[in-house]
């Protein structure tokens, strides 16, 4: 199952008398081993680069994501992202 300190999207029921959240059946345990846990280690590990901080952090996380497939392309990624004018505060954070 997924743990309870993990936000995901669902569908939901609104009506008159409010939300009402959708019963699912448990996700299959491949879905959940192929699909979803290895989302959740990123995104674990997302957080642990912001909570500590400096580029590499930054690159620490993204060496072990399955979309990058080599140490340029992760430098490369980093500066791509870093560069974009909306993220001037994120750059300074992870120089």
């Amino acid at each position: 199952s997924i743990p309870d300190n993990v936000a995901v999207e669902m569908p939901v029921i609104i009506d008159g008398k409010g939300i009402h959240k959708m019963k699912f059946n448990p996700l299959p345990k491949k879905i959940m081993n192929y699909v979803i846990q290895p989302r959740m280690m990123r995104m674990e590990w997302a957080l642990e680069a912001y909570l500590e901080g400096g580029r590499d952090a930054l690159f620490q996380w993204l060496i072990v994501d399955p979309r990058t497939k080599n140490t340029k392309q992760v430098e490369e990624t980093i500066d791509a992202i870093l560069s974009i004018p909306e993220n001037i505060e994120m750059a300074k954070y992870f120089k």
